[in-house]
């Protein structure tokens, strides 16, 4: 019979916990090689993201910026109302313009707003995220030298 190892990330990272904390890592060293110290995201009033882009930008002193698809007269919910006391800026826009996140045109205008920045996708997915998540398979190795099945 052989053994099954289980690694929960959703156990660690503390605000930003699973692979948030990765893909965020992952960002943030690359912001850190740029020299840059504001971060710019995107989201949903309920956006797990944001919430862990705020907390980990506040605490390795990053300044963060959300900017939240959705009526721009809601009420903040728990998760925005987190990332406000943690000091991002929330910037509401409406769904046709959030729409327009991965235009280039659009993000040469978020860029142009909030420089100098970082642009960080929604989710935190790009080649900076997925480089941090390359971690993941380290913890494995570690943790788990002789996994022949993962």
């Amino acid at each position: 019979m052989g053994n099954v190892s289980l690694l929960r990330l959703d156990c660690g990272g503390g605000l930003a916990p699973g692979n948030k904390y990765f893909k965020l890592a992952g960002n943030l060293a690359a912001a850190k090689r740029k020299g840059v110290n504001r971060l710019v995201s995107f989201g949903g009033a309920w956006s797990n993201h944001l919430h862990a882009l705020a907390a980990v930008g506040a605490e390795q002193g990053f300044a963060t910026v959300g900017i939240i698809r959705g009526d721009e007269d809601a009420a903040d919910t728990a998760m925005i109302a987190d990332a406000r006391a943690w000091g991002m800026q929330i910037v509401r826009v409406s769904r046709t313009e959030y729409r327009r996140r991965l235009e280039p045109a659009y993000l040469a205008e978020v860029q142009q707003r909030f420089a100098p920045c970082m642009l960080v996708p929604e989710g935190g997915s790009n080649r900076a995220g997925v480089h941090g998540c390359m971690a993941i398979a380290d913890l494995v190795r570690t943790h788990a030298p002789a996994a022949r099945h993962i």
